[in-house]
């Protein structure tokens, strides 16, 4: 009888740190920026993430600041975009020639794919 508890208790162990090892997977960003007008894909469109640090509030009444910038890229000749990194939330920013299109917060959850995608008017 205490071999099968020394045993359940083992897998419940393993089973804990497996879950908790779940919540350090990193996530990833991903998306695509079109063009408002013709739906045709933007090329080469800056994408820039930045952290968000909140500043008060609780549940959906929270208020972030951006902090600096996390990762920047460009889109491919398709207008997608993808970056990994750490659950959490962040600014995404879509910039081309040197004009700000858009920019939107987005929320990373461990080991998914959060899907971005924006219909901009370029200058």
């Amino acid at each position: 009888m205490r071999g099968f508890v020394l045993v359940g208790a083992i897998l419940l162990l393993a089973a804990v740190a497996s879950l908790t090892g779940c919540g350090n997977q990193p996530g990833t960003i991903a998306g695509q920026v079109t063009d408002a007008l013709s739906g045709g894909a933007v090329p080469r469109a800056r994408v820039v993430l930045s952290g968000l640090e909140r500043v008060e509030g609780e549940g959906q009444l929270q208020v972030f600041k951006k902090s600096s910038a996390l990762q920047d890229g460009h889109t491919d000749e398709a207008g997608q975009f993808s970056f990994t990194v750490e659950p959490d939330s962040y600014q995404v920013e879509v910039w081309f020639e040197d004009n700000r299109l858009e920019s939107r917060l987005v929320e990373v959850r461990p080991g998914r794919t959060t899907t971005v995608e924006f219909r901009v008017t370029l200058p």
